[in-house]
């Protein structure tokens, strides 16, 4: 079937689908951000994959991000690694990288929600473990409302593994996280930071994030009243 093109349709097919409401705020912000078929390719896979176990690894944005800082200098492991690419033009917001702790790392899109105070507005930012194996967990997601922060797993007192579940059902929500970071690599590749981005801050150790450096970017045009309003059908 053809990708449902605006949210009422892709809402409708993912109910038919049977898709948990974490599960659909995620392919919704795909839809917003990214169009159509990146939404639905999410949606196949997460219906094709419904006896995956916990504890999803995102290989595509390891992969994604290695070659990044590989291409830019920029030595991951080491404390408070951090770098930050942008686009040519206003069409997609800055990408950002950055060390959090010994085995914590995150990949963020940020853009300034409020012009008059500088706020930012995380779209999305991924908390990641990497695991004494290596393998890259995503653990916790910041998106814009109505989804807003979600934390799946709590560390160990060393940050090195998962040390509890949040809630019941939690690895379902890090399963699904775990499906969409790797979509979205695919989709920062596409985009072209591996080919077209400049750096805009690359440094060992930096004190925050650049707000002064990052412009203020339209937010995606999803009607977020409508999928308010439609989540709240679900719940």
């Amino acid at each position: 079937m053809n990708p449902p093109a605006n949210p009422r349709a892709l809402i409708k097919a993912m109910r038919a689908r049977g898709l948990t409401p974490v599960q659909q705020r995620m392919a919704l912000i795909l839809l917003a951000v990214n169009g159509p078929a990146n939404a639905w390719t999410f949606v196949e896979h997460v219906q094709a994959h419904p006896e995956e176990e916990p504890m999803k690894t995102s290989p595509s944005m390891k992969k994604l991000v290695t070659q990044l800082c590989t291409q830019h200098g920029v030595d991951l492991a080491a404390p408070k690694a951090y770098l930050k690419l942008k686009l040519p033009g206003d069409a997609f917001m800055p990408l950002i990288i950055e060390r959090l702790g010994r085995r914590r790392l995150c990949v963020a899109h940020y853009y300034v929600c409020d012009e008059y105070s500088g706020e930012l507005a995380a779209d999305p930012d991924v908390e990641i473990l990497v695991t004494p194996q290596g393998d890259w967990v995503p653990i916790a997601v910041q998106m814009p409302a109505p989804f807003g922060y979600r934390c799946y797993a709590e560390l160990d007192s060393d940050d090195q593994r998962i040390a509890r579940w949040t809630y019941a059902g939690a690895h379902q929500g890090q399963g699904d996280l775990a499906c969409f970071v790797n979509q979205w690599a695919k989709n920062l590749e596409a985009q072209g930071f591996l080919t077209r981005a400049t750096v805009v801050a690359a440094r060992p150790e930096p004190t925050a994030i650049e707000e002064a450096t990052l412009v203020a970017l339209p937010v995606p045009s999803l009607d977020w009243d409508l999928v308010i309003g439609q989540q709240l059908q679900l719940w």
